[in-house]
C-alpha cells in the first residue's frame, strides 16, 4: 500500500514538473534575430512546446527508426546548422517565392522562429526525407490530377511526418490525419480490420478533394492551410470578426493557437525540405521506391504474415507497403488490394491459390460477429477452446462496437466498458449473451446476477 502511494505522488509531482517546464520554456533564436527583429508578438510565436509536439507526432516510429532496416543514410561530414541569418533566410525564401504556385513563403520572426525550430530536430528528419523520396511521386501525381499546387505535399509533413500509422490526439489518423466525420464525408471508411485513412493512395485522393473543396470555399492557399488544420468555419467566423481581410497574418489573432503557427510551420518545412543540404542534415533513404511497387487485387482473406513467409518479403516492408490493414490480415471481398514490390509480382501469382488456401484457416469469427457469436456458444461444450473465444471476444466486440474514442484504445475490453458505461442502476448485467442490432451497437440482455 504504500508503495502505491509513493508511486502516485511521485507521478504527480513528476507531471506537475513537466507542466511547469512546459510552460516556462521560450524560444531560443539567434542573436542576430532578437537584435535586429525583437519579438513584439511573443504570443503568436512557435514555441518550444510546438516543437516538442512535433518531435512527438509518433514518439514509437520515431524511436525505432535508428533500427529499421528499411533505411539507410548517406553520410554528410560536419554538425548540422541549427541557426541561419536573417538576410540569408530571406533570400532564400524569396527563391521560394518565385516558384512557389501559391505565394505562401515569407519572412516574419514568426516564420524565422519556426524555421530554427526545425533545424534544431534535424536529426529526426533523416527518416521523414527517406518517406518523402516514397510518397512524393505518389502525391504530385494526384495534386496535378486535381490542379493543386504540387508544393501541398508539405502539408502532410506538418500533418504526421509522412507516418502512415500517425494518431493525434484528437483522433485524426493516417498520412493527412483525418478524423472520422471528415474521413467519411469523402469515403474512408474503417473497421476493426482495415482504415482507408492509413491507406497512402486513398487518403491523398481524399486530401485532394477536401482542399480542393476548402479553396472553393474559401479562396486563399494560406486560409485554406489554416482551415485544414481548425475546420473552414473556425476560419470564417475569424474572417468575420476581423472584418474579412483574406490574409492569414492579418488574420492570426483572431486563430486558435495551434492554427496561428500551423502556416509558419508550413512554410519552415518547405525551407528545409530545399535547404536541408545547406545545414548539414542527414538523410536516409529507403531501400525501394514507390515505382518500384504495385498493386494486385485480393479478393479472399489472407495475413500479412503468411505472405511475408510465401514471398520472402520482410514483415516490416510488406506492413509499410499496407498500412491500412490495422490487424495485419486482408479480409475477404472485391474491394481489396495489395501493394507489393514488382519483383514479387510473379511469385504472388504463382502461389496465389496456395495463400487463399492458407487464408482460409483464419477463423471465420474473426470476420463475423454473428458467427462469432454462435461459435462462443457452442464453445461451452468445448473446453479447450473456450477461454481462447472468450479473450478475443472480449476484445473484438470491445474494439467494434463501442464510441469511435473508447475504440482506440487498444486495451479497452467490454468487462472495463461493462462496469464504466454500460451498467444499469437497477439491474447488474453480465457480460453475455449479446445482442447485436443492426444499427451495429451493443445491446444488453437484463440477465441479473
Amino acid at each position: 500500500m504504500i508503495n502505491k502511494y509513493f508511486i502516485l505522488t511521485f507521478s504527480l509531482l513528476y507531471h506537475w514538473g513537466q507542466a511547469q517546464a512546459h510552460l516556462d520554456i521560450q524560444i531560443q533564436t539567434s542573436p542576430d534575430l532578437q537584435r535586429e527583429f525583437p519579438l513584439d508578438q511573443p504570443d503568436i510565436l512557435v514555441e518550444q512546446s510546438d516543437v516538442d509536439y512535433i518531435q512527438s507526432i509518433d514518439s514509437i516510429w520515431r524511436d525505432g527508426s535508428q533500427k529499421s532496416e528499411l533505411f539507410t543514410d548517406e553520410g554528410i561530414d560536419g554538425e548540422p546548422i541549427i541557426t541561419v541569418e536573417s538576410e540569408q533566410l530571406k533570400e532564400r525564401l524569396e527563391t521560394l517565392n518565385q516558384k512557389s504556385q501559391i505565394n505562401i513563403p515569407q519572412y516574419n520572426t514568426t516564420v524565422h522562429a519556426a524555421v530554427e525550430s526545425y533545424l534544431r530536430m534535424g536529426k529526426y528528419l533523416g527518416k521523414v526525407f527517406a518517406l518523402a523520396e516514397f510518397y512524393f511521386p505518389l502525391f504530385e501525381e494526384i495534386l496535378t490530377k486535381y490542379d493543386i499546387p504540387k508544393e501541398l505535399k508539405y502539408l502532410a509533413i506538418v500533418e504526421s511526418n509522412l507516418n502512415a500509422k500517425a494518431i493525434s490526439r484528437a483522433g485524426a489518423q493516417g498520412i493527412w490525419q483525418f478524423i472520422p466525420e471528415t474521413g467519411r464525408l469523402y469515403e474512408l471508411y474503417k473497421t476493426g480490420f482495415y482504415d482507408d485513412r492509413n491507406d497512402p493512395v486513398q487518403a491523398t485522393e481524399a486530401a485532394c478533394r477536401y482542399l480542393k473543396d476548402l479553396y472553393a470555399r474559401i479562396g486563399d492557399w494560406a486560409l485554406v492551410l489554416a482551415a485544414y488544420n481548425a475546420g473552414p468555419g473556425t476560419v470564417e467566423r475569424a474572417l468575420q470578426r476581423s472584418g474579412g481581410e483574406k490574409d492569414f497574418w492579418h488574420l492570426q489573432p483572431y486563430l486558435p493557437r495551434e492554427t496561428r503557427n500551423y502556416v509558419p510551420k508550413f512554410i519552415a518545412v518547405n525551407y528545409v525540405m530545399n535547404y536541408y543540404k545547406e545545414h548539414n542534415i542527414l538523410p536516409e533513404h529507403l531501400h525501394l521506391s514507390y515505382d518500384q511497387t504495385e498493386v494486385v487485387p485480393i479478393d479472399k482473406k489472407v495475413s500479412l504474415n503468411l505472405l511475408a513467409e510465401e514471398l520472402d518479403i520482410p514483415r516490416e516492408e510488406l506492413t509499410f507497403l499496407n498500412p491500412q490493414y490495422v490487424l495485419g490480415i486482408v479480409p475477404k471481398g472485391d474491394k481489396f488490394s495489395l501493394r507489393l514490390p514488382k519483383d514479387k509480382i510473379v511469385l504472388f501469382a504463382e502461389k496465389e491459390d496456395i495463400l487463399y488456401a492458407r487464408g482460409e484457416n483464419i477463423p471465420d469469427h474473426i470476420f463475423n460477429c454473428r458467427r462469432y457469436k454462435k461459435s462462443f456458444k457452442n464453445s461451452k461444450k468445448s473446453p479447450r477452446i473456450s477461454l481462447a473465444f472468450k479473450r478475443s471476444r472480449k476484445k473484438y466486440l470491445a474494439s467494434r462496437f463501442t464510441h469511435t474514442r473508447i475504440k482506440e484504445r487498444k486495451q479497452v475490453t467490454v468487462a472495463k466498458i461493462s462496469r464504466n458505461r454500460l451498467q444499469g442502476t437497477k439491474n447488474r448485467y453480465k457480460l453475455s449473451p449479446f445482442k447485436i442490432s443492426s444499427k451495429k451497437k451493443i445491446t444488453l440482455c437484463t440477465n441479473k446476477e
